[in-house]
């Protein structure tokens, strides 16, 4: 198994999966073809994914995952719906362009303007049941699927053009995976694929940290010490503030007649008459010590909370701390 974890890439994710998990609460891997056609898993980026927040599982409700896909990544599914395809294309549906090079920048080979782009393509990859009729007048991609279960043979042929006839009534659930486009452009929406699947081959996998109740996301670190993170924060922006009064020379004096800047006016070596003495307003921090208490306070209290003892992080352990 190291073996195949270290030529494989697998002990990479391991280790991308132990930093996650922690960090953010939820890991969702999924399960894919790589570029030698073999299985594979890749972790998906939570903010494209879309499902139930109150699903036990992903598997128990919907779930959509967003993709940004260029023109020959479009082309690249040949399972895919091409007159669909073409037409997402040409609707110019595009939801970024990235000028690779400065349309006023000239070309001193060629002496003319370059301009070049790549139009990058919005789709959402769909899980889950909808209503047989909708599935009926959405389907496409693929190979179709004949319902001819429990019929006589001189009733195939209609079933396959009347899915009604084959005994599946019109407001049954069909679980299906499909590819739609043009969702967020206020446009109608481009179906690339919908095809009827088994729940079988749902191919996402989470882990979570911590559980919530009523929720499926998971906590992580970051989330359990947003109030430890506010609480520095207000105390380090205010630490800050008073360094800044702290770094200036304040002097005050009774004479009228004295100079007005100390720094900008007088030269090293000059003697100052004043009627009254010259002294420096104190400005610096008194609060110094109690900033750095507070702020060991908060970390070892951080620490506690996502359970980063030194036993874990490998620092010495306290002095007479017993064994085990």
């Amino acid at each position: 198994f190291m073996g195949y974890a270290k030529t494989s890439g697998f002990g990479m994710k391991l280790n991308e999966l132990s930093d996650d998990l922690p960090a953010f609460g939820t890991v969702v891997w999924k399960k894919c073809k790589n570029a030698e056609g073999r299985t594979d898993t890749e972790a998906v980026e939570l903010i494209n994914l879309m499902n139930d927040p109150a699903a036990r599982k992903l598997k128990d409700g919907i779930v959509i995952e967003r993709h940004i896909l260029t023109q020959s990544d479009l082309y690249h599914y040949k399972s895919w719906d091409q007159n669909e395809v073409k037409k997402l294309i040409n609707s110019g549906q595009t939801v970024a362009k990235a000028g690779f090079l400065d349309t006023n920048q000239a070309n001193t080979l060629m002496a003319n303007n370059i301009d070049e782009y790549t139009p990058f393509y919005e789709v959402y990859e769909f899980w889950g049941e909808i209503p047989r009729a909708l599935y009926e007048q959405y389907k496409r991609g693929g190979t179709p699927k004949t319902y001819t279960r429990g019929l006589p043979a001189v009733q195939k042929a209609s079933a396959a053009s009347d899915p009604v006839a084959s005994g599946d009534s019109p407001q049954e659930s069909v679980y299906v995976m499909a590819i739609v486009s043009g969702v967020e452009t206020g446009q109608s929406e481009s179906v690339l694929f919908c095809k009827e699947v088994s729940r079988d081959l749902f191919p996402y996998k989470e882990v979570h940290f911590r559980r919530r109740k009523g929720r499926w996301l998971g906590v992580g670190n970051y989330e359990a010490c947003f109030d430890l993170t506010e609480k520095a924060n207000e105390i380090t922006n205010r630490y800050f503030s008073s360094l800044r009064i702290a770094l200036l020379h304040l002097y005050q004096t009774r004479d009228k007649t004295h100079v007005k800047n100390m720094l900008s006016d007088l030269l090293d070596g000059d003697l100052v008459v004043s009627k009254s003495e010259i002294t420096a307003i104190p400005t610096e921090i008194r609060g110094a010590a109690d900033y750095v208490n507070e702020m060991k306070m908060i970390e070892a209290k951080a620490d506690r909370i996502c359970k980063s003892l030194e036993v874990v992080t490998g620092q010495n352990l306290p002095s007479n701390t017993p064994f085990k």
